[in-house]
């Protein structure tokens, strides 16, 4: 009952933007958006914020039921896939296939890691058409298990409650220079801002992690061959 009525939820958003569901994968929804809106890129990042929106509606609804507030991945990134059919010839069904498939199921994993709804590709980044209505943020450049070429992943948080929201708003420079800093290894100007943002922002993992490495680095300084790309071991 539950799992039907979380579908049905957000099944919808994704129709009303532009996209279509390929499948359910237990309580995963996997879709495709071809850019019938305005553009694959602008519609899915559109159904994102529309589902982060709804799953904030319904955990204050659930909280005031007494329940537990859930939390959902998702993962958007762009790119040619094949879709077709695949079985033999008692049983076939509808899928879709590629290395696009797998990259956005990859980027919607790290969304655990970084304790984040909506994660992207710099990929979608690059081809929204109308980038002015999203409010976005990079996370981190990432070598995901399989890959060799490293992806940079970004952040959407239109969706976010009006205090978070207002205080990445408030930190958004601050946070780019940060990242800046631990990019030209200047970790220790780096550690200084990404602890000011924790004050402000302590239950947003992305700086605790950054905090965190900065402090790594400093106290085990790596050789000359050191790079800010992340590889990741874990699906």
């Amino acid at each position: 009952k539950f799992l039907n009525h979380y579908l049905e939820m957000f099944g919808p958003l994704i129709n009303e933007n532009g996209g279509f569901i390929d499948k359910f994968i237990g309580d995963a929804i996997m879709a495709l958006f071809p850019g019938k809106n305005v553009s694959s890129a602008d519609d899915s990042l559109h159904a994102a914020v529309a589902m982060g929106k709804e799953l904030c509606s319904y955990n204050i609804q659930r909280v005031k039921s007494v329940k537990e507030a859930i939390a959902i991945g998702i993962g958007i990134h762009l790119g040619r896939l094949r879709l077709g059919t695949i079985g033999f010839k008692d049983r076939i069904e509808t899928t879709v296939i590629g290395d696009t498939v797998n990259l956005a199921s990859r980027v919607e994993g790290l969304t655990k890691q970084y304790g984040l709804t909506a994660l992207f590709t710099s990929h979608v980044l690059e081809k929204l058409k109308k980038p002015e209505l999203f409010h976005t943020r990079e996370v981190d450049t990432v070598k995901v298990k399989g890959k060799d070429i490293p992806v940079t992943i970004h952040e959407a948080y239109n969706h976010d409650s009006v205090e978070m929201f207002d205080k990445k708003e408030k930190l958004s420079d601050r946070y780019g220079e940060a990242l800046s800093m631990f990019k030209k290894r200047e970790w220790k100007d780096a550690l200084k801002l990404f602890s000011e943002f924790q004050k402000e922002l302590p239950e947003d993992r992305v700086v605790q992690i950054y905090a965190d490495r900065c402090l790594n680095l400093l106290e085990n300084p790596p050789d000359d061959s050191w790079s800010h790309i992340s590889t990741l071991t874990e699906k």
